[in-house]
């Protein structure tokens, strides 16, 4: 029994936590409107649509190398379809095959090209942004808000090329694949484009990586900060190692 008691002691003590609220106060002349203390829309930093300015002044130099994943799967879907297309021994379900590759390759070389040209979410939601007020705390959260939700939007298109893409040159791989010859350069051509297919997957879009990283910065504004220390013990008052979770508000 003492032995029990003075393991539960010790796990006792080794898990005592203290939780305590820092506010931060400031002065009068320096008050941070209230608003920003409400909506993490207009405490996170940076804000919305400062990331869209930042992100719309790059837009331009990095148009053609937006869609290089998908254009990478394309281009391999293409080269394999054209390869199969002049294999002297494939027969006419091979030829076929490798113009549907070819034709699959080409269209989504095509597609991202014309997105690269035309296609400027960050750029055109810039303006969209620049245009609303932002005199009072509303205005400001409205602002904030459309900001976020077209920076969702261009993640979401973003999400909805990724896919559309793999299953368009996986299956268009995996057809040239099931009419290619055994043990000839098709074959391995079309295998090669059913890997490449998953590149996108690898190599996410820009438009996504900013979306996460908007959402990460909202979510950390009110985390706790963890730090290790010594406090007593409630019952006895012997110091143990303890835990302050310190939350800032």
């Amino acid at each position: 029994m003492p032995l029990t008691k003075n393991v539960f002691r010790v796990s006792a003590l080794l898990c005592t936590i203290s939780v305590s609220g820092v506010f931060s106060v400031t002065t009068a002349g320096a008050a941070a409107p209230a608003a920003e203390f409400e909506y993490p829309e207009l405490a996170v930093t940076p804000r919305a649509s400062e990331r869209l300015d930042m992100e719309a002044g790059k837009e331009a130099d990095r148009k053609w190398t937006t869609h290089l994943p998908i254009q990478f799967s394309a281009t391999t879907t293409t080269i394999a379809g054209i390869l199969q297309l002049m294999d002297p021994n494939d027969d006419k379900n091979s030829t076929e095959a490798g113009f549907v590759g070819a034709s699959v390759g080409a269209g989504w070389l095509v597609l991202t090209s014309l997105l690269a040209n035309h296609y400027a979410p960050y750029a055109s939601a810039q303006k969209e942004v620049a245009g609303m007020a932002k005199r009072s705390p509303r205005e400001q959260l409205l602002r904030e808000r459309i900001a976020e939700e077209r920076l969702e939007a261009a993640a979401t298109a973003a999400r909805r090329l990724q896919w559309f893409s793999v299953a368009f040159n996986a299956g268009a791989a995996g057809f040239m694949a099931a009419n290619a010859n055994p043990n000839s350069v098709s074959m391995v051509a079309a295998g090669a484009a059913a890997v490449s297919a998953f590149v996108p997957l690898i190599f996410p879009y820009r438009w996504q990586q900013v979306a996460r990283d908007q959402r990460n910065y909202k979510k950390k504004i009110y985390a706790p900060l963890a730090t290790a220390t010594v406090l007593p013990e409630p019952s006895t008052g012997a110091l143990a190692p303890g835990l302050v979770l310190t939350f800032l508000f």
